[in-house]
């Protein structure tokens, strides 16, 4: 699973970079936008103005909906997913239909021109329905498939615009003729029983290549990843009673049908045209709902603070795939490494992976692979992204806060010593050599009784400050932290405490000194705390311990106990910042009349 070469960052970079010059230098979406309604106003103008329909006002909503309802989900998926191309190939199909408008028309030539635009626009029908989602046939047997249906519609509607005496529109349900159509200007000689002929033998291809296509839509979707399953679903949900009324389309021409029964089939085949182009509408929305659901999901989850490995299956669910990978950046390997240690590289195109790159500030920050059908669902892409650099930046910040709290913790403990040390070897020193000056000055011989007594009271006095000043620096850093560590000195100080205190040792050994420091300070704190507040007859445990992983300690009394809700003195504020200091934290349980515990453990 893991790659055995680094990636090339700045490949990656160049590639992302070229991917988004490609989008900008296609033409802007707008720009088919503002030629939009135009269009659609040209196609109905000459619906209501027509005299050869029978139906002029239903002809015309008829044919600015099949150019402007595609059209503009096609804007839409141009606007939303830029970088696809799906959009373009939507609008494109809109805007097929325009060609369908010219059959409204009174000349007989740009009739003539309809009929022939009606054959490119089924075609382009089926096309747009087998090449979703990435806007290109896959297989060879789609190619195969698609082609053939092209040849059948040719042969359909070819021999009719040359041998039949009049134009007929190949759907005649709301574009019927009335009282006739327009006489046929590509009329070469009146063939009948031939133009019969070829229709069925194209009904017969039609049926064949429909039937194929919709069978290997069907493989598709069984076969498709769950990522792609979605969508594809949700295509199928509405476009696919396309296949079954062409097919019926079909079967009644061969058998020819009744009338009426071809009117029947002929409306359900304009129903079925026009609810075709809603399902692609339904994947935008759908798309947005569950890129919303999922970044919804993901920040949730960091709350929970989750590690990286945790992180990556948060992800790997909030998108439904399974195969993801999530690696973050190294800066001194100059790699993407994942949480197992495992470099992670640009799968490369043929490789069926999508690569996603998380940037902030042109920095990389964290790389994602996914399955390549998510590279066709750019929200869902966006949102694990935005939610990785969230997770990625607030785990930096709140690292870089631990370190400037545990960098100002160790220079405090520094301080200690050197003001320790200082007194000790300034102060103190100069206090024991006038003590013994005192000393020498009470044995002299010229020295009169009341003189010594004198001196003598001076002396205990120096010896009381030397005393304190003792006292004073070894609060400031106990030497036997020092020496011996955390389990001599808290047993050392606890001797001069007001209520009885058991020391237990749950193996803490030695640790770093800013952990031992942490820990001597905030149980100290708490005795000091319990024999203030215990009430009489109260006694204390000090529990100290520590694995691989963690230095813990707690600290347990009998005594009165208290309302945490109403806690908040300076003790437990300074035990509270000491111990997140160190990024661990600190657990106040306590309540009147059963005693009080502080348990707190942070990372060895």
């Amino acid at each position: 699973m893991g790659a055995t070469r680094s990636l090339a960052l700045p490949a990656v970079l160049a590639d992302q970079r070229r991917r988004r010059a490609g989008v900008a230098a296609l033409t802007p979406w707008w720009s088919a936008a503002l030629a939009l309604p135009l269009v659609v106003a040209v196609a109905i103008r000459l619906a209501l103005r027509s005299d050869h329909l029978a139906h002029p006002g239903l002809a015309a909503a008829y044919r600015g909906y099949l150019i402007a309802v595609p059209a503009l989900i096609g804007l839409a998926w141009w606007r939303r997913r830029p970088a696809s191309r799906f959009g373009p190939l939507l609008v494109l199909f809109g805007l097929a239909a325009v060609p369908l408008a010219l059959e409204s028309a009174d000349a007989p030539g740009l009739v003539a021109l309809g009929v022939v635009g009606e054959a490119v626009y089924v075609t382009l029908c089926l096309y747009v329905f087998v090449a979703f989602p990435g806007g290109r046939l896959r297989t060879a047997a789609e190619r195969w498939l698609v082609a053939l249906f092209a040849f059948s519609t040719a042969l359909y509607y070819v021999p009719a615009l040359l041998f039949l005496p009049d134009l007929r529109s190949g759907s005649a349900t709301l574009t019927t003729c009335a009282p006739a159509c327009p006489a046929n200007p590509l009329l070469v000689v009146s063939l009948p029983g031939v133009v019969a002929v070829t229709v069925d033998a194209a009904a017969v291809l039609v049926a064949i290549a429909t039937v194929g296509l919709g069978g290997v839509f069907v493989a598709r979707l069984r076969n498709s990843t769950r990522p792609e399953r979605r969508e594809v679903a949700a295509v199928a949900a509405a476009a696919f009673p396309f296949f079954p009324v062409l097919v019926l389309t079909c079967f009644a021409t061969l058998a020819a049908a009744p009338a009426s029964t071809q009117r029947t089939i002929a409306w359900l085949f304009t129903v079925a045209i026009m609810v075709f182009t809603l399902g692609f509408l339904v994947v935008l929305v759908q798309a947005e709902l569950f890129a919303g659901a999922a970044l919804r999901r993901l920040l949730t989850e960091l709350a929970a603070r989750p590690v990286p490995a945790r992180w990556r299956d948060a992800v790997a669910a909030a998108l439904d795939d399974a195969s993801l990978r999530l690696a973050y950046w190294d800066p001194a390997r100059r790699a993407f490494r994942e949480a197992g240690g495992d470099t992670l590289e640009d799968p490369g195109a043929g490789d069926g992976r999508r690569f996603t790159l998380v940037e902030h500030a042109g920095e990389p920050v964290a790389a994602i692979t996914t399955d390549a059908a998510l590279g066709e669902q750019p929200e869902l892409l966006q949102a694990a992204a935005q939610a990785t650099l969230v997770a990625v930046r607030t785990g930096h910040l709140e690292g870089e806060l631990r370190d400037s709290r545990l960098r100002l913790l160790v220079a405090g403990n520094t301080e200690r010593r050197r003001i320790q040390r200082d007194l000790h070897d300034s102060a103190q020193q100069r206090l024991v050599a006038l003590r013994v000056h005192l000393a020498l000055a009470s044995e002299c011989e010229d020295a009169g009784p009341e003189s010594r007594a004198r001196l003598s009271v001076l002396g205990t006095e120096v010896d009381e400050a030397i005393a304190d000043l003792r006292r004073v620096a070894h609060g400031i850093y106990p030497p036997a932290l020092e020496r011996y560590g955390v389990v001599e000195a808290v047993r050392s100080a606890s001797r001069s405490t007001a209520l009885p205190v058991r020391i237990v040792d749950d193996g803490i050994g030695r640790q770093s000194s800013a952990a031992e420091s942490t820990v001597y300070f905030c149980c100290l704190e708490a005795l000091q705390n319990a024999a203030k507040h215990a009430g009489p007859g109260a006694s204390a445990t000090v529990r100290l311990g520590a694995t691989e992983a963690s230095v813990w300690f707690a600290v347990e009394d009998d005594g009165a106990g208290f309302d945490t809700a109403l806690a908040d003195g300076t003790g437990l504020r300074n035990m509270h910042d000491r111990v997140a200091a160190m990024g661990g934290s600190l657990d106040v349980d306590s309540a009147p009349g059963r005693g009080t515990r502080l348990a707190a453990r942070f990372p060895a």
